[in-house]
């Protein structure tokens, strides 16, 4: 057998290998594959017709023009046809105005691109009837992927990367490489397309991760980097379906006939109540958009009072009495509301910023976004770090008495997005509002015994 054959064999193989370890009986089911005519979706195009007679599913194609690349889209778009014809693969062809779509609602073009392919395979796949998307995604692309997600300070989920299977997507190359791939593709003589965006460094950290940090890598660390990172994402895969099956356990023993019940979801080791409170927001119907912090904003609301507050992506969040509720959110507001417990030592993050508190002895000190409260003249209760509701009041320092908070920002014709911010509240009172100050009814003054100090530091917008 010569080298180009043994490079083909070898390839399918390894395909054949990953498609029989997703445990589905492929015979009759039905697979698109996304084929953008690029050298990776043209090997998995290629590669599932080979394999097509040995496993007996059927094979569609589907092919979108994103909007952005004008006349080379269009080439791309009709050698797709013209290679699907010659296998006898029928295929879906659609175009999509990305850059409009991405101004429309504030995206990045890179979002707005990745939820319409997803959302044109979807139809595509409802077009020929089929059960599953095949993607191109191999094992360079998985190296990316594991590096991208820890320099964000991903947790263990994150740095499994990609998955073989998830939901109707699979992604038979991840064992692959791409030059195996494009070596596939020069055994079988077959042409590709290549996108230009794809070759400079200056289109996307991707682009650069790909192009500058893992060739440093391979040149100076390690020259197998890429299968080091896969296989560094398939032993942390391991421990997160164990962790994860754990805690889909824990959820379900913490379920109520209405939500969950807090006080044992707030008792779990945090790497399972992390992995809870992930499986109970998706189970909600959480966007695609939830990240850890939203996981840490809603544990945190967990030990907060009843009518406790949270807006998540696609998720409302509420503590009633013993029980976290939530319910899908039709829309998520622009201005997300939230009423979390302040930690009077320590850190409270908030969807806005991180409200900082903590004993306070030093000398006083004139700004907007810090606190300076006698803690003697706070009023009972637990104080709250939220947005503000109708009926709050807010008593100004050295004004004659409480006006309504509403009033207050009219009077001080205070900017939208101080508006929108959070305060520290008592009840409905406000004690402090960052960017306005404090209270009258909790300043220091020559009788104070005890400073609490509280900082606000909002995220950069």
């Amino acid at each position: 057998m010569g080298r180009q054959a043994h490079t083909v064999e070898r390839a399918e193989e390894r395909a054949l290998k990953a498609l029989q370890g997703m445990g589905i009986a492929w015979e009759g089911q039905g697979i698109l594959a996304a084929v953008s005519g690029g050298a990776d979706s043209v090997a998995l195009l290629r590669c599932l017709h080979a394999l097509r007679p040995r496993l007996g599913f059927r094979l569609y194609a589907a092919h979108l023009d994103h909007g952005i690349r004008g006349e080379e889209a269009r080439q791309d778009a009709e050698f797709v046809q013209a290679l699907c014809q010659a296998l006898g693969v029928a295929c879906h062809v659609g175009r999509a105005d990305v850059p409009a779509l991405a101004a429309a609602q504030g995206l990045s073009l890179e979002t707005a691109a990745r939820q319409a392919r997803y959302a044109f395979l979807e139809e595509a796949m409802a077009h020929f009837g089929a059960q599953w998307t095949a993607l191109a995604h191999h094992g360079d692309d998985q190296a990316e992927t594991l590096l991208l997600h820890l320099f964000r300070g991903s947790g263990g989920r994150g740095l499994c990367g990609m998955e073989a299977r998830r939901g109707p997507y699979i992604r038979p190359f991840l064992g692959l490489g791409r030059q195996a791939l494009e070596e596939y593709l020069k055994g079988l003589g077959q042409p590709w397309r290549t996108d230009a965006t794809n070759l400079s460094p200056d289109t996307g950290l991707r682009n650069r991760l790909r192009l500058e940090l893992l060739p440093w890598l391979a040149a100076h660390v390690n020259p197998r980097v890429s299968s080091a990172l896969c296989r560094t994402a398939e032993l942390l895969q391991a421990d997160e379906d164990y962790l994860s099956a754990a805690a889909r356990q824990a959820l379900e023993e913490a379920r109520l006939a209405q939500g969950f019940d807090r006080e044992k979801l707030a008792s779990l080791h945090p790497a399972l109540g992390s992995r809870a409170l992930g499986l109970a927001l998706a189970e909600a119907g959480a966007g695609l958009d939830i990240s850890q912090r939203h996981i840490h904003l809603l544990s945190a609301l967990l030990s907060g009072p009843t009518g406790a507050h949270l807006d998540l992506p696609g998720v409302k969040a509420d503590i009633s009495y013993g029980a976290l509720l939530l319910t899908p959110a039709a829309q998520a507001p622009a201005t997300p509301a939230f009423c979390l417990p302040l930690q009077l030592a320590g850190l409270t993050p908030t969807p806005l910023g991180d409200f900082l508190a903590g004993d306070y002895a030093g000398p006083l000190l004139r700004d907007p976004y810090t606190a300076l409260m006698d803690r003697d003249k706070l009023p009972p209760g637990p104080l709250e770090a939220r947005t503000r509701r109708p009926g709050d009041r807010f008593y100004p320092l050295g004004a004659p008495g409480r006006k309504k908070l509403k009033d207050f920002y009219i009077d001080k014709k205070a900017p939208r997005a101080l508006r929108q911010g959070p305060g520290i509240f008592q009840g409905a009172e406000a004690l402090f509002l960052p960017g306005f100050g404090i209270s009258e009814r909790v300043k220091v003054d020559g009788g104070t015994r005890r400073i609490l100090r509280v900082e606000y530091i909002p995220y950069e917008q």
